[in-house]
């Protein structure tokens, strides 16, 4: 429901290409899915003071913040330094000079 809301509003969940976008789109994604995977501990025993209702979706949101912030971050680096690669083995050797013909 979120994915297709924000496709919506024209946020490039499918394929973000530039880093502000992969800035803005990976966190959010895990933060969704840090609250999903927050939200599994809730049925067990509430006698625990860790397992208050709003306590494990909110640290396992922020954690999928931080998650996805990294991999946005990551990817961009990668990509950088893959593109940085790719023109330095593009680059031709320098042309020999020719002497001169008399």
């Amino acid at each position: 429901m979120i994915f297709v809301l924000l496709t919506a509003m024209g946020a490039p969940i499918d394929s973000p290409e530039s880093p502000i976008e992969r800035a803005l789109v990976y966190p959010v994604i895990g933060t969704i899915i840090g609250a999903w995977c927050g939200a599994i501990p809730i049925p067990l025993d509430w006698d625990r003071p860790w397992q208050s209702y709003p306590l494990t979706p909110a640290v396992s949101s922020i954690l999928g913040f931080i998650a996805g912030g990294f991999a946005s971050w990551l990817h961009s680096a990668l990509e950088d330094t893959f593109i940085e690669e790719q023109k330095k083995s593009v680059q031709v050797a320098p042309r020999k000079k020719k002497g001169k013909r008399t």
